[in-house]
């Protein structure tokens, strides 16, 4: 589908200038790590922007340290999710806590949006015993737990 070809949505356009540029928001999908490689290249190039990530479906173990520097901020948000359907694809809970865990190494929001527990499909999940909603500070009241 078009929505998740991020190298077709990151066009150059002319918004003047003013504070407003803080308050846009551009994202893309990445499902492993071949499209990680391959989609956030694109949606880097389109900073001043927040960048957002949703790694949903989850359908391997995504790498994401070198786009999470805590330095630049190049990504600002990070929601993961899997696969919904009747032929959903699995997503390991290993690979979720794995990305959780850069996302809190570089102080990056991660929001656990949906994932299964024994074979239901459960939105807004407890893993490791709290809910992982985390919203970056001028996207919501709620900020970093």
């Amino acid at each position: 589908s078009k929505s998740k070809r991020c190298n077709c949505s990151c066009f150059t356009f002319w918004l003047g200038g003013g504070d407003y540029l803080s308050n846009v928001w551009l994202g893309t999908t990445v499902e492993n790590q071949e499209q990680a490689k391959i989609r956030i290249p694109h949606l880097l190039k389109c900073l001043p922007f927040r960048l957002w990530l949703s790694v949903e479906p989850m359908l391997d173990k995504i790498d994401l340290c070198p786009y999470l520097d805590t330095y630049s901020r190049r990504l600002n948000w990070v929601v993961c999710g899997c696969e919904s359907g009747p032929n959903a694809r699995l997503t390991s809970l290993d690979w979720i806590r794995a990305l959780r865990n850069q996302c809190i190494d570089a102080q990056v929001p991660f929001f656990l949006k949906q994932m299964r527990i024994d074979g239901k499909l459960v939105k807004m999940p407890k893993l490791d015993s709290r809910k992982w909603q985390e919203l970056p500070f001028n996207l919501g009241e709620a900020g970093r737990n």
